[in-house]
């Protein structure tokens, strides 16, 4: 007989433990680590029976995840060789082991994508979105803080925070019911906020094709539903510069002193 494949019920915990992680990345503290440990623990419970099923084609699998698990060895590989040329501790793999952690949920993803609902990940990355852009606020609005920088360092809360926003944008261009693109993509600007209160340069190159994709969403739109949401769109930005444009300037007259020195 051909092994069952994991109940269903599985698959359900697994497409809400995808919601955790994007929605908990930067705007709760810790949240990326309970959140990452969840989906995988769950994953871990589906591959093994998803290994014994004969209704896997695993060829296809690994060649359709070869995109990103080839990177992510080749990643690690990197590590791992500088670490016994030069000496180093083993600690210093910690950071790429979590790259490769991330491939039982790949695989599995991938594996059993018939029964997996994603709705619940781009849920999380919207309201992941969201709650940086409030996070961020908080922190420079309340905190006085400089420039925000969540529960992390300033650069990477402001690189991942810009990243969520982007999703939002690729996710507005293929929700439906429509509906559900336009809050995508409203929701995308939270994530661009945090980034730049968190004046995480980095990652400010994403605005451009963000705001391409934008464009396109409005375009497929009907056209009262488009000049609405184009409304929507310029008042954030309005309210967002003056409050961008100080916290870029006092970044700028700080990293000045700093040379001046």
């Amino acid at each position: 007989m051909t092994p069952a494949l994991p109940p269903h019920r599985l698959y359900w915990l697994l497409s809400v433990s995808l919601f955790l992680l994007p929605a908990t990345l930067v705007g709760v503290k810790g949240g990326y680590g309970i959140a990452a440990v969840i989906p995988l623990l769950i994953s871990l419970a589906c591959l093994v029976p998803l290994i014994r099923s004969h209704a896997v084609k695993w060829g296809e699998v690994r060649r359709d995840t070869a995109p990103v698990w080839v990177p992510f060895l080749c990643f690690f590989l990197a590590f791992l060789l500088s670490v016994i040329m030069t000496g180093d501790s083993m600690r210093g793999l910690d950071y790429p082991n979590r790259w490769l952690l991330l491939m039982p949920i790949v695989f599995v993803l991938v594996a059993a994508r018939r029964h997996i609902d994603f709705k619940y990940f781009w849920l999380g990355i919207a309201v992941g979105s969201v709650l940086t852009g409030i996070v961020s606020t908080y922190q420079i609005f309340s905190l006085g803080y400089g420039r925000s920088q969540g529960f992390t360092a300033a650069n990477p809360y402001g690189n991942l925070s810009i990243l969520l926003g982007l999703l939002c944008g690729v996710g507005a261009l293929y929700a439906k019911p429509r509906k559900i693109g336009i809050l995508l993509a409203l929701a995308g600007w939270g994530g661009m906020w945090a980034s730049l209160l968190s004046v995480a340069r980095g990652g400010w190159p994403l605005l451009v094709p963000f705001v391409i994709l934008l464009v396109v969403d409005l375009a497929r739109l009907p056209r009262k539903t488009a000049v609405m949401l184009l409304v929507a769109h310029i008042v954030l930005v309005t309210l967002a510069f003056p409050t961008a444009s100080r916290v870029i300037s006092n970044r700028i007259d700080d990293a000045s002193r700093d040379l001046s020195i």
